[in-house]
Order: C-alpha cells, then structure tokens, then sequence
C-alpha cells in the first residue's frame, strides 16, 4: 500500500472562498491532513465571490488559492484548472461538490491523467425538471464520475440515497468532521465569561438560503417571546438576509431577534446559548452547526427531517420535531425553556465517534491509498 508522504499533494476543489459550511469542511481536512498526514494542498474556487475565508485558505496552500471563473467563462476554466493541474500535479483532486460541471472538470482532470479523484455529495440529489432535467442534472454527472473511474464521497447516507435511488452509483459515507475537543473548551470558557442577565438565548447557525426554514423558526420565536425573557440570535449569511429580517419586524420580535451574520467565533456564540435550534428542509445534506451544537453541550431541537434524523442519531443526541408545525415548535421550545439548564447532551466520546475531524482525516487518507 502506498503511504503518503510531504510529497503529496491534495488539489482541493471548493464552490468559492467563502464561509460556507462546505469550504469550512475543506479548510478542516487539508489542515488535519496536512498537520497529522504530511500531505500539502493547493485550493482553486470554482467561481469567484465571498472571499472571506481567502486569508485561512492561503495559510494552508502550497500557492496562492485561484478562481476558475466558471461562473464567468465556462470555457476558460478548463484551460485555468489545465494550467494548474500542469504546474502543481497534484497527486489527489477532491471536487467538494457534485454536479454537471463538476462532473466535466472530474472527466477534464481524468484526461489529464490525475489517477485519483474524488468528489464529494453533499446536498441531495436536484430532481427537478421532470425527466430531462433529471437526465441532465443526475443521471449525466453520475455516468460521467463513474466513467472517469471517481472515487465518490457522501457525506450523508440520506444525500447519497438520493442519487442512488436514479442511477447506481457506487460510494463511500464519510461523514464531516469537526475539532470537538476545541469548541467544547472554547465554548466552555465562554459559558463561563457569560454574563448573568437572566435572559435565555436561542441560537441557529446556517447560511440563510432556501434550503434552511428560518421562517418557521421566527414564528414559532414570535409564539415564544411574549412573557419570556428570550433572545433569538441568527448566525449566518445569505440571499434571505433582508426577508428575514422584514419577517421579525413584521412578527413584532425585531427587537429580540439578533442578525449576526457569518462569524469565526462559532464556538464562543455557541457557549453563549442556551438551547440550539436547527430548522431546514428536506433539501439540507448534513448540517456541520449540529455537531457543532453537540460539542458545545448544547441541547438541540431539530427538524425532522432525514440528514438531521442521521446525524442526530434518529433522536439520540437532539430532539426532532416538524418544525413547520409553528404552534408544535413553540411549544416544544417553551418545554425545553422550563427545563433548563439541562445535562441531556452526548459525552464527547459518543460524538467522536462518528463526528471527529481525526477520523475524517484518516478516512480520505485510507480512501486515497486503497
């Protein structure tokens, strides 16, 4: 089996720069892999946009991460991702996405003669457009990954179930990882600065897109509020900013409802709440912030709905509930409100188990040797 050593190199493949959970979750595996693997990394962004993890990106990389454009000049990121294939030869390219075009630069790379790609699920399968677009936006991009001999990785069962359900594609779950022992004490010792104010906070953490239900979150928030020392407090970024906000003016809870966009500090804005709510739809592929939440020993209430069902341990390390029954979550969020403080969270050894970055880390490595 061959080892690896300083002499490999990862060409990482993200959507953009920016905080994601998707480039967070890259940033993670070249660091671990680099750190306890000696394996050295380069990152190219597949369209240009929020930069604002480009500076942590950088530190990591070999040469200075670039933009293929693709979102621009579709054709000439071929030649940009020939260019770099050419002059870093990498001996490993992971596309952190799954789609039509990817799977085009998966079968460009391939031509080019990098042995070993891989390319990660995360989101389900986009069945929209009836057959045809099934056909071009499923069915294509599997044929092809399997075509060009890609190694494909989901990080759900649920995601990989979706694409598995059209055409047999053959993959290996490796769920994301996390440094949990470092939120756990950064989130502790903020726990601990706390100030005593009496009021409880409840918190989300995600990208403000179609794919979460913040909306049903703020009004069940809005149900919550009246008579209750509470504080809602959305982290995150996204196309939905503004409705949002509309949204809890509109609800009469703009002045309790606290917009904080994407942050670094997730551990320390983790240690500040009380009670950890994840609302999404049938659409979300894993959700990074419930491990997070878990490792910060929060209590969770999530949807239920299939990628929290698994990452949760259909019920064992949070509370699942259709969120979209408002009254139903108001309800439960008040329950859990009365019974706080609360020891119900995992031990961190449970967690580990199936959420460390460790074992992330050393399932690509294996992957990449087999």
């Amino acid at each position: 089996m061959e080892s690896y050593t300083s002499e490999r190199k990862v060409l990482h493949v993200i959507a953009t720069m920016g905080r994601g959970g998707t480039e967070l979750t890259a940033l993670r595996l070249a660091r671990k892999m680099l750190t306890a693997h000696s394996v050295h990394c380069v990152f190219v962004a597949l369209r240009d946009g929020d930069l604002s993890l480009k500076t942590e990106f950088e530190l990591l990389s070999d040469a200075s991460p670039k933009s293929l454009h693709a979102d621009r000049r579709k054709l000439t990121s071929f030649t940009r991702l020939f260019v770099i294939i050419r002059s870093q030869r990498p001996s490993v390219i992971i596309f952190h996405s799954f789609d039509l075009q990817t799977a085009l630069f998966i079968f460009f790379a391939r031509v080019l003669g990098v042995k070993r790609i891989v390319t990660k699920i995360g989101n389900p399968a986009p069945l929209r457009g009836g057959r045809v677009g099934t056909l071009i936006f499923t069915k294509l991009p599997i044929a092809l990954a399997r075509f060009a001999g890609a190694n494909v990785v989901a990080s759900s069962r649920w995601s990989l179930s979706t694409y598995q359900s059209v055409l047999a594609l053959p993959a290996t779950v490796i769920h994301n990882g996390i440094d949990i022992q470092s939120i756990r004490h950064r989130a502790a010792a903020a726990r601990v600065a706390r100030p005593v104010t009496g009021k409880v906070i409840i918190g989300m953490v995600a990208r403000l897109d179609k794919i979460k239900d913040h909306h049903s979150l703020i009004r069940a928030f809005a149900l919550v509020a009246p008579g209750n020392e509470v504080e809602l407090r959305i982290i995150g970024d996204g196309p939905l900013f503004s409705e949002l906000v509309e949204l809890a003016h509109q609800l009469g809870v703009e002045k309790s409802v606290r917009f904080l966009g994407g942050r670094s500090d997730i551990a320390e804005q983790l240690g500040e709440m009380d009670l950890f709510i994840f609302s999404t739809t049938k659409a979300e592929g894993f959700g990074i912030a419930l491990i997070e939440a878990l490792a910060a020993d929060l209590p969770i209430i999530a949807s239920d709905v299939p990628a929290c069902r698994e990452v949760l341990q259909a019920g064992r390390f949070g509370r699942l509930i259709d969120t979209t029954d408002v009254a139903l979550f108001a309800s439960l969020m008040k329950e859990r409100i009365a019974s706080l403080p609360t020891n119900s969270t995992p031990a961190v050894s449970a967690i580990e188990e199936y959420y460390s970055e460790d074992g992330m880390a050393q399932k690509y490595i294996a992957l990449f040797q087999s």
